[in-house]
């Protein structure tokens, strides 16, 4: 007879990577002894199909021995009901032949008979006190026979409540588990000792980084507490952090127009209603960005339609619509979401009214925002349709009533928005979700073509903010040349930050299994930077550093011409000074290159008239990777390559964002990384700083430094 594991690979046809993936986590809890405080881990990233990995590594377990599987999900009625259905979806046949059940905890039939407790079972565990203690009398009180079986819990979303700490100043090391994840913990104790332990997650920082702590290699730190980590890769149409993050600093990439900075005002314009805006909503600089942004949603939009040909209007009634969304999450506060669905809608019917009454000011607006996107769309080897069909269609999407906009929170029942799958519904061409929390885990939006992020926390958890990445998963090429993403430059360069972290601990499990270890490190009172224990560095703040990590400034303006003169030329003079080991390359000490980045951070200003607050350069931080960075040579020794005549505009994607790449691949990036092999390296590229690219009119220098590649993996906070 046919294995449930045979039966799910053929019925899904999964890929040669996926199916060794699922065989190695498999093997590995059927021969490690996993627990709740020693889980094994199938690390996946945000929207890469994790789901459908574990449910095919149950179906092996199940064909291995085990009986029972307790999978727990986030707390959420809208993610239990999606759970059990995707479980009963994908053992269809199994499920319908009476080999197999799935299970609401909360659902359960009063009594369960020997012939159900025969088969294998799947019991669906919100993670919540009375969900809980409904398991604990299902296998404990009513039948007890079933916590003698062989069981496998599964912890989706395992940061999500299960990983969880109190201060408990009687436990050794004055901490103890959380109310849920001690429920969860005593639980596990009570079941099979041949029971195993499962965590399912894409943001495994709570899990690695855990109170126990073990020092090796002479303060190195080893905070991989899992008993084993199976790392699951994302698969063809995956696109995640490094296409956001990496690619986007590749001037000839689509990706290198993604990114729109939003000033800190306009999330506060969203806030609160202030009905003046209702009005002046296609006019108003205090809501400039946010207007942009819903107008690049729909030439984006239209674009795709126009190149996937999906306009209805061809005689052809049944033919497949394209469908697009836009997300707008700035807020908890369900009162602030009202407000932004009421000014949402209000700019749909001021375009409308522009549309009959002002023409040439509708095609100047879908002008901007076409130029915007062009941008992209001229760097792929798509079709871009002309500027009048554009124009068309974005004009039959507001005449034609194409625009759907949902509010999406606490107020409304997530369910009654997911399709079949699970996935937010698209009942219009052009779909607006404006919504909070509940639009996180487990929530994915096919077509996302469109973020609009302003969730601004004193200080950010790192797993939270990613879980909020809506854009990462399954993305068409076509629909990524349309894609922006607007968020403050504080936001932004978080999610850089957390991106780059996230790297390096997926990397170092990777590369390196459980033995890898990632160096922690902090100031030392008296100056200088020491390893630390993970404790000591606040998640929220993270930064990593790795072979050849990039720092640069961004986004500062210079300073006047009659200011600036003097500054550069002594920076001029000091390079003159200094060795030379090649027509362009220095070579110099610490304090050498630290008097000179002083001096060029001295050029630089940050105003409300540069429009660049929030921007400011962390020069103290910068300089103190710089001096880490010669600690694996022990030597003191950085490298200077001098670049000049350089012209960059201070500016990209129609003034909406700053620069970030004024160092060319070829002729900067890889020199550079073949030099920084012991020690660092810094290129100075002297820039010309022309009125008509946004500058000043005068000559500066932009620094960008490149660690070594003998760089060991290390973390830090710049505060």
């Amino acid at each position: 007879m046919q294995g449930l594991y045979d039966y799910i690979i053929q019925k899904r046809d999964d890929s040669g990577q996926l199916k060794k993936t699922m065989e190695n986590a498999a093997q590995q809890l059927i021969e490690k002894d996993t627990s709740v405080e020693k889980p094994g881990i199938l690390l996946g990233m945000i929207q890469s199909g994790k789901t459908r990995a574990f449910i095919g590594m149950l179906a092996k377990c199940f064909d291995e021995g085990y009986d029972v599987a307790i999978v727990l999900t986030k707390s959420s009625k809208a993610l239990v009901e999606q759970t059990v259905r995707r479980i009963k979806d994908e053992f269809n046949d199994p499920y319908d032949h009476d080999h197999l059940d799935v299970y609401d905890i909360m659902s359960l039939p009063k009594r369960l008979t020997p012939f159900i407790l025969n088969k294998k079972l799947i019991f669906v565990v919100k993670k919540e006190k009375h969900n809980l203690k409904r398991l604990h009398e299902l296998f404990f009180k009513k039948h007890p026979e079933l916590s003698s079986k062989r069981a496998l819990m599964v912890d989706d979303e395992a940061d999500f409540a299960s990983v969880t700490y109190a201060t408990d100043k009687s436990k050794p090391d004055g901490v103890r588990f959380g109310t849920l994840a001690g429920m969860i913990s005593d639980f596990r104790k009570n079941l099979s000792s041949a029971s195993d332990f499962l965590q399912v997650t894409a943001t495994p920082y709570s899990l690695y980084l855990q109170p126990e702590e073990i020092e090796i290699n002479n303060g190195s730190y080893e905070p991989l507490r899992p008993r084993f980590t199976e790392v699951l890769k994302g698969h063809k149409s995956y696109t995640g952090g490094s296409y956001y993050f990496e690619e986007s600093l590749n001037e000839d990439s689509p990706a290198s127009n993604l990114y729109i900075s939003v000033p800190e005002r306009e999330f506060e314009r969203l806030k609160k209603a202030d009905k003046r805006y209702l009005k002046s909503i296609l006019a108003t600089r205090n809501l400039r960005i946010f207007r942009f942004g819903l107008m690049n949603f729909l030439v984006g939009g239209s674009i795709r339609m126009l190149q996937e040909n999906a306009d209805t209007d061809n005689g052809f009634l049944w033919q497949k619509v394209f469908k697009c969304a836009y997300l707008i999450h700035t807020e908890h506060s369900t009162d602030a979401h009202a407000w932004q669905v009421r000014l949402t809608r209000a700019f749909f019917d001021r375009l409308q009214d522009t549309i009959t009454n002002n023409w040439p000011s509708f095609k100047k607006l879908v002008k901007e925002s076409h130029e915007n996107i062009s941008k992209s769309v001229d760097k792929t080897d798509f079709e871009l349709p002309e500027f009048t069909e554009v124009v068309n269609r974005v004009k039959k999407a507001i005449i034609q009533g194409e625009v759907g906009v949902k509010e999406v929170n606490s107020r409304d029942e997530i369910i009654n928005h997911l399709d079949d799958k699970g996935q937010l519904r698209l009942d219009n061409p052009f779909n607006i979700f404006i919504g909070g929390q509940v639009l996180d885990r487990g929530i994915t939006i096919d077509n996302l073509i469109g973020f609009f992020y302003g969730r601004n926390p004193r200080s950010f958890q790192m797993d939270t903010v990613l879980q909020h990445s809506r854009m990462y998963g399954a993305r068409s090429p076509k629909d990524l040349a349309v894609t922006r993403i607007y968020t403050s430059p504080r936001i932004y360069s978080a999610m850089r930050r957390m991106y780059e972290f996230d790297k390096t601990l997926r990397e170092t499990v990777d590369e390196r299994g459980n033995n890898g270890s990632i160096q922690f490190i902090e100031r030392e009172p008296g100056g200088g930077i020491r390893p630390c224990g993970p404790s000591k560095v606040r998640i929220s703040d993270l930064r990593a550093l790795n072979s050849f990590s990039r720092h640069l400034p961004v986004g500062f303006q210079t300073s006047a011409a009659t200011t600036i003169k003097s500054i550069v030329n002594k920076i001029d003079g000091k390079l003159e000074q200094l060795k030379k080991i090649s027509a362009d390359t220095y070579v110099c000490s610490i304090a050498e290159a630290k008097e000179i980045l002083n001096l060029i951070n001295s050029t630089y200003e940050y105003k409300e008239r540069w429009d660049n607050e929030g921007w400011d350069w962390n020069l103290n931080a910068f300089k103190e990777v710089l001096e880490y960075s010669t600690t694996f040579s022990n030597e003191d020794k950085v490298y200077l390559l001098y670049r000049e005549g350089r012209r960059i505009s201070r500016t990209k994607n129609n003034d909406t964002t700053f620069s970030d790449a004024p160092d060319d691949g070829r002729n900067d990036i890889i020199p550079a990384k073949k030099i920084a092999q012991e020690n660092p390296a810094i290129v100075l590229l002297k820039q010309k700083g022309k009125k008509e690219d946004g500058w000043r009119g005068h000559e500066f220098y932009w620094p960008i430094m490149f660690t070594p590649r003998n760089t060991r993996p290390s973390i830090y906070t710049e505060n």
